[in-house]
């Protein structure tokens, strides 16, 4: 699949990352949530010092899971699912599909002679049948 998937985190600060798992949380709660996702953290840690704590400990999933809840600003390049078709790198907010092969697929369902979809093993090459077609 051309779709990356997730962004690269590794120009993102340690402290940037801290800050934003500190600032989702109160300070019973994330140690409640440090616990119950197996981070240690030293007794007597402030918020500040757990969350850089829990960073130190799971880095990468917690800024992915602090991207997923908008959370951290991360730059994203994300591609079309059907990239190597339709060469859009720039999907919907709600799908990985970009607009232009999203109302392919929408304009196929209500054509009087749709391209079947069952036709095809890949579905590379149902959207290239479909940008084919509207050509």
């Amino acid at each position: 699949m051309c779709m990356e998937d997730g962004p690269d985190f590794s120009d993102v600060a340690d402290d940037e990352i801290a800050d934003a798992l500190a600032s989702q949380f109160k300070a019973n709660d994330l140690r409640k949530w440090m616990a119950e996702n197996g981070l240690q953290r030293e007794r007597g840690s402030n918020k500040a010092e757990s969350a850089k704590q829990a960073v130190d400990q799971g880095r990468e999933e917690i800024a992915q899971m602090l991207f997923e809840e908008n959370a951290l600003d991360v730059e994203w390049d994300r591609q079309c699912k059907y990239h190597e078709v339709c060469g859009n790198t720039t999907p919907g907010a709600s799908t990985d599909m970009c607009d232009k092969c999203l109302d392919l697929v929408r304009d196929n369902d209500r054509s009087a002679n749709p391209v079947d979809r069952e036709q095809f093993d890949d579905a590379i090459d149902f959207f290239e049948a479909l940008h084919e077609r509207q050509a």
